[in-house]
């Protein structure tokens, strides 16, 4: 046998794939989709919680700070197109033209705002946001306890005024009957 005979069979013997080989892609494809399947929906979950407790973080500093210079909050001052114009809320979170703006939410729910009252009338606002799904719901109503003041999910008060969130109250008051349309009135202290 001469060299170049021996290559041209070797090279025959090597071309293609085994069976084992595409069991063993197919395989690690599998496990790889079912962690997809698993996992995704939760960090996406998580991603979106981070982001609107980011701007509720932010909502509450705007809060300190336009409170600190108009005193209290009086339906006109303290208006949802009148905190737009103030730069409350992210861009990214409003739409439409003034004044006919709206804020939604990570999961497009709406915001609405009123003026609240902790201690004394107008020191303070209420934001209220809608359509949060179950799954988020429960993270968020356990991580704003820095953020907000009080808490009411679907009308339930999860969390006073100087107290930390309950977790079973939070639990038992996300999803059920509101499945993934569960509502936050959040009360932010100027």
């Amino acid at each position: 046998m001469n060299f170049k005979r021996i290559c041209a069979t070797r090279r025959a013997k090597q071309r293609g794939i085994t069976l084992v080989t595409v069991a063993m892609i197919l395989g690690i494809g599998g496990i790889l989709l079912i962690a997809a399947i698993v996992y995704g929906p939760r960090y996406f979950t998580k991603s979106k919680v981070s982001n609107e407790i980011a701007a509720l973080s932010d909502f509450r500093s705007n809060t300190v700070s336009f409170g600190g210079r108009v005193g209290l909050f009086t339906s006109s001052n303290a208006s949802l197109q009148a905190l737009i114009n103030q730069n409350f809320f992210p861009q990214s979170m409003v739409s439409g033209t003034s004044p006919n703006q709206v804020v939604t939410n990570q999961w497009g729910g709406s915001y609405t705002v009123a003026v609240g009252t902790i201690v004394n009338a107008g020191d303070s606002l209420v934001l209220t946001s809608t359509g949060v799904p179950a799954l988020a719901c429960t993270e968020l109503g356990t991580s704003l306890d820095n953020v907000v003041s009080i808490i009411k999910i679907n009308g339930t008060q999860t969390k006073a005024n100087g107290a930390p969130s309950d977790p079973s109250t939070v639990a038992s008051n996300c999803g059920g009957s509101s499945g993934d349309d569960n509502s936050f009135a959040m009360t932010v202290a100027k």
